[in-house]
């Protein structure tokens, strides 16, 4: 696994060729489920330090918030992740692709996971402990503009190597795909 997620930084093209043509969704998912224990670790810090998210979620009390959106995210996040892939499918095979879905939910799951962990929660996290609270606002403003490129380009790619269709086909994908992920996730998270 470490391996798979160092290549997805390291040679994203070739790690999603391969994966295109010999798919393994547990790695999509084990990618899925790491993100969301760092995340859910970043919830429980904020957690712990009585911190509450600015506007809540009306299902959860907003003094537990960050409890319960670290209880949650493991299945939020995987949810989210699976009716992207579908999405994903569906729309690739709507604009002319052969998309196989085990490959759109092996390498979309990378392409996600990734960079939301390494330039959007670990940042949040380093700035909540060296910086305090409120610098994470100001912060966020450079890395997760940074974060959801990067997982933009890699689920290009990825939709890409995985169904064949051409840049601008794919970017509709990729577009579709996460918007739709997007608004799952965002029912909890905050």
């Amino acid at each position: 696994m470490t391996d798979t997620l160092l290549d997805t930084i390291r040679g994203p093209s070739t790690l999603f060729a391969r994966l295109a043509a010999a798919p393994r969704p547990t790695l999509g998912r084990n990618a899925i489920l790491l993100l969301s224990a760092l995340w859910a670790a970043l919830c429980l810090v904020l957690f712990a330090g009585g911190f509450r998210p600015t506007r809540g979620v009306a299902f959860i009390p907003q003094p537990q918030h960050y409890l319960w959106q670290a209880v949650l995210l493991p299945s939020v996040l995987v949810f989210a992740w699976l009716v992207g892939a579908g999405v994903a499918d569906a729309v690739g095979r709507a604009l002319g692709g052969s998309p196989a879905l085990a490959g759109l939910r092996t390498t979309l799951g990378l392409a996600w996971a990734v960079p939301i962990g390494v330039l959007f929660v670990v940042p949040d996290l380093l700035v909540l402990i060296l910086a305090g609270h409120a610098a994470l606002a100001p912060a966020m403003l450079w890395y997760a503009p940074a974060a959801l490129l990067w997982a933009a380009v890699l689920g290009h790619l990825a939709v890409r190597r995985c169904t064949g269709l051409g840049t601008a086909a794919a970017a509709v994908v990729v577009l579709a795909a996460y918007t739709v992920q997007g608004l799952v996730v965002s029912l909890v998270v905050r």
